[in-house]
C-alpha cells in the first residue's frame, strides 16, 4: 500500500474537534484508534470471499492493552469495557484484494489549540463509515447525560446502542458466512475502539465530529 497520498482539493474531510490537555501518548493512541477504525471500515467493503478467507490467521492479542484482557463474553465486554483481541486489519488489507482506490488514512491538518481540531482524509466510503460510527458514540454520550432516564433502563439502552453501532459498522448480517465466535471477535474489536472514543468524549478531549463529502 502507498504510505502517503497528497491531498487533492475537494476530497472528503473528517474533522474531529478537540479540546483540553493532551499528552503525546494521548495523541498517538487516539490517532491509532481512528486509523484502526478506518481500516475496519475498509475491511467491511471487501467482497465476502476476500473478507472472511482465513480470517482467524489475522487475530492477535493487543499487547498495548494487555491489562484489559479477560476471556469473557461480548455482553461482559459491553458492561466492563474489556478488549480481548484485535484484528490486524492493515496487514490483512495489504495482502488481500483491497477495495478499488483504497489508500491509508492521511492527516491533512492539526490545530493543537484548545479548542483545536484534527482533519483526516482518505478513501471516501471508509471515511464516511468512520464518521457514522463516531457520531453514534457521540449521540450515545448525550443520551447518557439525560438524567430523566431511569438508570437501569439507560444502562440497557446504552448496551444496545453500543452493539447496534458496532454491528452497523461491521455489517454483521446472516449472509456473511461467519460463525458465532468470529462475529463476537469482530464485535470485541469494534467495541474496543468505541470504548477509546467514548473515554475521550467523556473527559472532554473530543468535542464533536464533522464529515464533509467535499473538503
Amino acid at each position: 500500500m502507498t504510505d502517503y497520498v497528497r491531498y487533492r482539493k475537494g476530497a472528503p474531510i473528517l474533522r474531529i474537534e478537540i479540546a483540553g490537555n493532551w499528552r503525546a501518548e494521548d495523541f498517538s493512541g487516539f490517532f491509532d484508534e481512528i486509523d484502526h477504525l478506518y481500516n475496519l471500515a475498509a475491511y467491511t467493503l471487501l467482497p465476502f470471499e476476500n473478507r472472511f478467507n482465513h480470517l482467524d490467521a489475522w487475530w492477535r492479542l493487543d499487547r498495548r492493552r494487555r491489562d484489559w484482557y479477560e476471556p469473557i463474553s461480548v455482553q461482559a465486554d459491553l458492561e466492563f469495557e474489556v478488549l480481548r483481541q484485535r484484528l490486524d486489519v492493515r496487514q490483512f488489507l495489504a495482502v488481500s484484494n483491497r477495495p478499488s482506490g483504497f489508500y491509508p488514512l492521511q492527516v491533512k491538518a492539526i490545530d493543537f489549540a484548545s479548542p483545536g481540531f484534527s482533519d483526516f482524509f482518505g478513501f471516501a466510503e471508509a471515511l464516511s463509515k468512520v464518521s457514522d460510527f463516531v457520531l453514534g458514540v457521540t449521540d450515545r454520550i448525550l443520551m447518557r447525560e439525560d438524567r430523566g432516564i431511569d438508570r437501569e433502563k439507560k444502562r440497557q439502552e446504552v448496551l444496545g446502542l453500543k452493539l447496534d453501532n458496532a454491528k452497523k459498522l461491521l455489517e454483521l448480517g446472516d449472509a456473511t458466512g461467519l460463525d458465532k465466535e468470529q462475529k463476537e471477535r469482530l464485535l470485541r474489536d469494534a467495541l474496543g475502539v468505541d470504548h477509546a472514543i467514548e473515554g475521550r468524549l467523556i473527559n472532554g478531549q473530543v468535542k464533536s465530529v464533522t464529515y464533509r463529502p467535499r473538503g
